[in-house]
């Protein structure tokens, strides 16, 4: 994605990020080896499903699905898996020796059984039920319900950043790079690492991506309620209740933040650093190499996939249709409905650490509270006079009118203030009511 160096300048040295690009000060410069990336996934599913007219007003609808969870796998990549507690006993690969600790591959003992991505789940069964009901049986009324189990599949690029983790891929993030422009790897321990040889196995200090093995699989509840009634001969009116719940929803969070020492001076392995916490030394405060510099000065960036978060949706839908009478047709609906999730978003790089990803939680990204659709279309009639008929039948007028609420925005600063080494942007402090 980067191999050819990606550089940041957010206004760190002189106050504008204009002003750090002219004299070559990035505050993060980013490279990665160049690889190939072929996931490949199979999918199958089993359903059976019945309709039982319990009476002449009610009908039922029960189902089944069996829809097992087969993970993705890559053909040409031998993926990972770091584990903290793997790092705390000080475990080493004897797939990859060169690996450092806490990181391990299929065929070491504890690791994953398979080069999937992910482990398998097969007892995944998702029940679902419909119901109808006419209360008069005449055909102008009906209610209806419904609920669903789902299961969520995410998409390939979802772990995509595999591919640039060792040992096929390396990233190699550097924070506020002391050679600048000129040199990016200026005082970087082994100097510039790439290109990379693939058959080394070279585990330079890097960024890692990070899957647990047997990460929960995301799920839905999904459900529903809506009363329908035929007004006169051509309108129809109805109001509904949506609603859902997500469930193991994937999150992303940073697993080796760097820690904010205060203080004017300290000494960190050894160094002595004035003051104890700047960009320039984000690497030597993360946890891993505080805790055990010899094998953590080899993690940069470790982003963390979980398995934890949430969604939930709610939702009235009110509509109005006019079915085609005398050329003109109908069609209006509003929605009043809120989504509320944990940040979730398309990819899993987060500014976060772990335990205060509940700040994230709030509107989900396409949270659109209220939504007013209308449409209308009118078609001229068959004029009996020839000529009238020639000019003005054939005609159709049309019209939609759309308002629906803005998207909820969040401020970002551009910079690291909390001096944490996250490679996203962070919020700012808000000082004002």
């Amino acid at each position: 994605t980067n191999a050819a160096g990606a550089m940041t300048f957010n206004s760190q040295v002189t106050g504008l990020g204009l002003a750090d690009f002219l004299i070559g000060k990035p505050s993060q410069y980013r490279q990665q080896q160049l690889v190939g990336w072929y996931p490949r996934e199979s999918y199958v599913a089993l359903y059976v499903q019945d309709t039982w007219k319990a009476t002449s007003h009610f009908t039922v609808i029960p189902g089944l699905r069996w829809e097992p969870y087969i993970p993705p796998y890559t053909k040409y990549l031998q993926t990972g898996t770091f584990n903290k507690a793997w790092f705390d006993q000080g475990l080493r690969s004897t797939v990859f020796p060169k690996a450092h600790a806490g990181f391990l591959f299929n065929g070491d003992p504890g690791a994953a059984t398979s080069k999937a991505i992910v482990s398998h789940n097969w007892a995944h069964f998702a029940p679902r039920l419909g119901l109808a009901w006419d209360p008069k049986g005449d055909g102008l009324m009906v209610v209806r319900a419904g609920y669903g189990l789902f299961f969520d599949y995410p998409n390939f690029d979802r772990y995509g950043d595999l591919q640039n983790t060792s040992p096929t891929g390396v990233t190699v993030n550097l924070t506020s790079p002391a050679g600048g422009l000129d040199d990016p790897w200026l005082g970087q321990p082994g100097g510039n690492p790439f290109p990379v040889s693939l058959a080394s196995n070279s585990f330079p200090p890097q960024s890692y991506f990070n899957f647990p093995i047997n990460a929960k699989k995301p799920y839905i509840h999904q459900w529903n309620l809506s009363v329908q009634r035929q007004i006169g001969s051509d309108w129809v009116a109805s109001g509904s209740y949506l609603g859902n719940s997500g469930i193991h929803e994937q999150t992303g969070y940073e697993a080796n933040p760097a820690v904010y020492i205060p203080g004017a001076s300290c000494v960190i392995n050894g160094v002595t650093y004035s003051p104890c916490s700047t960009t320039g030394n984000t690497n030597q405060r993360r946890v891993l190499y505080l805790q055990n510099p010899a094998e953590g000065q080899f993690y940069q960036n470790i982003t963390q996939a979980g398995d934890d978060g949430t969604r939930s949706f709610n939702g009235m839908v009110l509509s109005l249709q006019k079915r085609r009478a005398k050329g003109v047709t109908i069609l209006t609906n509003y929605t009043l409905s809120h989504c509320i999730d944990d940040g979730l978003r398309q990819d899993l790089n987060t500014n976060q650490v772990a335990e205060r990803r509940g700040l994230d939680r709030g509107n989900c990204e396409l949270d659109r509270r209220h939504n007013f659709n209308m449409s209308t279309v009118y078609a001229t009639p068959q004029f009996s006079n020839k000529t009238t008929r020639l000019l003005a039948t054939g005609w159709q007028v049309s019209g939609i009118v759309r308002i629906l609420s803005g998207a909820s925005m969040s401020v970002l600063s551009g910079l690291d203030q909390a001096l944490t080494g996250a490679i996203a942007d962070q919020r700012p402090n808000q000082v004002l009511a």
